[in-house]
C-alpha cells in the first residue's frame, strides 16, 4: 500500500515539473503567427546563428537576397524567405501551412534586431 502511494505521489510529481507544450524552453519556438503585433517599427525576422550556417554557396545565396548579417546571426524578413521556403532559417508544417523560425523570432529596422518574446 505504501509503494502504491508513493509511486503516484512521484508520478504527479514528475508531472508537474514537466514544461508545457506552448513553451518548451527552446529557441526559435514563438511562432510567427504569436508575433504579430509586437514588431510595429520594423519586420518579423527569423535569426540563427552564423555558427550553425557553414555552407559558403548557400550564404552567398542568402546574401544576393538581401539577407541580413547582423552581429553573430543572419536575419531575413519572414516576407521573404517564407515563399523561398528556406529550410535554413525556417521551418515549413505543410499539414497546417505553417512557417515558424527554426531559432528566433525578431523584429528587424534597419541594421538592428531585437528578439521577440512570448513573454510580452
Amino acid at each position: 500500500m505504501k509503494a502504491s502511494i508513493i509511486s503516484i505521489i512521484s508520478l504527479a510529481l514528475a508531472v508537474t515539473a514537466m514544461p508545457s507544450p506552448s513553451h518548451s524552453g527552446e529557441p526559435g519556438k514563438l511562432s510567427i503567427t504569436k508575433s504579430e503585433g509586437q514588431c510595429e517599427d520594423g519586420k518579423v525576422s527569423c535569426c540563427s546563428p552564423k555558427k550553425e550556417i557553414n555552407d559558403d554557396v548557400l550564404l552567398s545565396l542568402l546574401d544576393d537576397i538581401n539577407l541580413l548579417a547582423i552581429k553573430d546571426s543572419y536575419c531575413s524578413p519572414v516576407s521573404l524567405i517564407g515563399p523561398l521556403n528556406l529550410g535554413l532559417l525556417g521551418t515549413v508544417d505543410e499539414e497546417k501551412d505553417k512557417f515558424d523560425c527554426k531559432h528566433t523570432v525578431a523584429c528587424c529596422n534597419g541594421d538592428s534586431c531585437r528578439p521577440l518574446s512570448e513573454e510580452l
